[in-house]
């Protein structure tokens, strides 16, 4: 118990630094557009995001989760995840791209915007094929190579994206650097992949396929339904009241991150634990559940009194606009969400784990 619990702390622990650093790195360059370019292009930076956010969460995230609780529990399928499951999500991923390029076209956004939505969109594709690897890295407890890959990353992409900025090339620029920096991250985990995973062939598997696709139709409506109900606000207000609109809003929400980024690791960390418990009514699964709900609240609750009372000045302070002072009303509103959250975080996690 010991050791499963020295384990469960190093991969959250890992998981955690990474979500920290991706996290840290995009609320550095929402405040870097926000104060060299101002909201508009803030706003257009985050609708722009936002797109491509739900459709790689549509198109991936659901099948990463099935894959990692599928080898959680038969690790000899391993082999088959790689080959075919790469070959599934590449499908899925590239199925998005085309959906999302075709609605932004649709949309009655300015040429520049819509173009920043593309190019900021394809990052769907090599961002979803790393999540096939990524999946066998948390189905194996391996986690540390998921940071290996991803936060140098980060960090080199912050400071090459905010250089672009001051130097004033368009955001357009900053865009093209996210994509190439995934492609980046998709090559460095292939190759540290190989090093545990060695397919004797290429073939792809049509059963494990189709299996999989059947399977992935419930973790995928999860997804879509969480990742709509979060992002939906953004492209209502972009419809609404434009770009200006979104980046005070954007601004907002970015100070929830370090919350969402706490409880997606804590709850990711503990999927493979969970998926191996035999009895649904083991007392270990329900305690791991309850200590993952009780560190998230001990987080949402203090985040939460310090937005009511000085959480407009603070985002005055933090985007050195006076404007910004417009939205603390709505981040107070935004940060009562993380109670909820805390509960079903853990609970949706554990659901997924027990084949529900």
């Amino acid at each position: 118990m010991a050791t499963r619990r020295r384990k469960l702390v190093s991969n959250s622990l890992s998981l955690l630094i990474t979500q920290i650093t991706q996290n840290a790195t995009s609320l550095l360059f929402s405040i870097s557009v926000a104060r060299i370019l101002g909201p508009y292009t803030l706003g257009q930076y985050t609708l722009a995001f936002t797109f491509y956010f739900i459709f790689m969460t549509m198109s991936s995230q659901g099948l990463k989760t099935l894959l990692t609780r599928e080898l959680a529990r038969h690790p000899e399928n391993v082999e088959k995840c790689l080959v075919s499951g790469t070959a599934l999500q590449f499908s899925f991923s590239t199925l998005a791209y085309i959906v999302l390029v075709v609605l932004v076209n649709l949309l009655p956004y300015r040429q520049a915007t819509t173009l920043l939505c593309m190019v900021v969109g394809a990052a769907v594709i090599p961002f979803g094929l790393s999540n096939v690897t990524e999946a066998i890295f948390q189905s194996q407890e391996k986690m540390h190579l998921i940071t290996i890959s991803t936060v140098p990353i980060y960090i080199i992409r912050l400071i090459i994206m905010v250089g672009l900025l001051v130097a004033n090339y368009s955001i357009q620029y900053a865009g093209v650097v996210l994509v190439l920096s995934e492609v980046i991250i998709l090559v460095i985990e292939q190759l540290l992949i190989r090093r545990i995973v060695k397919p004797k062939s290429l073939a792809l598997d049509w059963d494990f396929i189709r299996t999989i696709t059947l399977a992935a139709r419930t973790f995928v409506a999860i997804e879509s339904i969480s990742v709509l109900k979060v992002r939906m606000q953004v492209l209502i207000l972009s419809l609404l009241a434009g770009e200006t609109v979104v980046g005070l809003y954007s601004a907002a929400v970015q100070l929830l991150q370090p919350f969402q980024l706490i409880s997606q690791s804590l709850a990711v960390a503990s999927l493979p634990t969970m998926a191996r418990t035999v009895e649904a009514t083991d007392p270990r699964l329900r305690k791991l559940a309850e200590t993952v709900v009780a560190v998230l609240l001990v987080v949402a609750i203090p985040m939460i009194i310090g937005f009511f009372f000085i959480g407009g000045d603070f985002m005055v302070f933090l985007y050195r606009d006076p404007d910004f002072q417009l939205a603390g009303m709505a981040l107070t509103i935004a940060g009562l969400t993380m109670i909820p959250l805390s509960f079903t975080r853990a609970l949706s996690y554990l659901l997924m784990a027990r084949g529900y």
